[in-house]
């Protein structure tokens, strides 16, 4: 399953609001991770979106990299949340925002996403999926 298709990425407009209008955030550097607990019947458990400022990378390039590279790592990572979401029957809306000032080393960005990883993976168990707080 090491693969990240079209309905696993968040890309509705309305979809996107909510998420940064309803959605709880926590800090796993170099991210700043959103998400939004769904009881939307799409198929996947997650969908995600990554996100890297203008304003802190004024070069495309510099941007798409970071988003590359972080989708690539999700791609590989992604097994264990996917698991728990399954098992708990839950659903949810995830944003990467990249909050990092300087370009980042591959392995930076791994060990960003093993962190919110295990941060979600606890909080799955815990929710019961009616509250939107992550810091329970």
């Amino acid at each position: 399953m090491a693969t990240f298709t079209k309905n696993e990425r968040l890309c509705g407009k309305k979809q996107v609001e909510q998420l940064f209008n309803e959605g709880k955030a926590f800090m796993a550097y170099p991210y700043r991770v959103l998400i939004h607990w769904v009881d939307d019947s799409n198929q996947e458990p997650c969908q995600v979106l990554v996100v890297v400022s203008k304003r802190s990378f004024k070069r495309a390039h510099d941007r798409n990299r970071i988003k590359r590279q972080t989708r690539e790592i999700w791609r590989h990572k992604k097994e264990l949340l996917y698991q728990e979401l399954i098992s708990s029957n839950k659903k949810c809306h995830l944003g990467l925002v990249f909050v990092g000032k300087q370009l980042p080393v591959y392995g930076e960005l791994e060990k960003g996403i093993n962190k919110l990883l295990k941060e979600l993976g606890n909080h799955v168990g815990k929710n019961d999926g009616t509250r939107n707080d992550i810091a329970n």
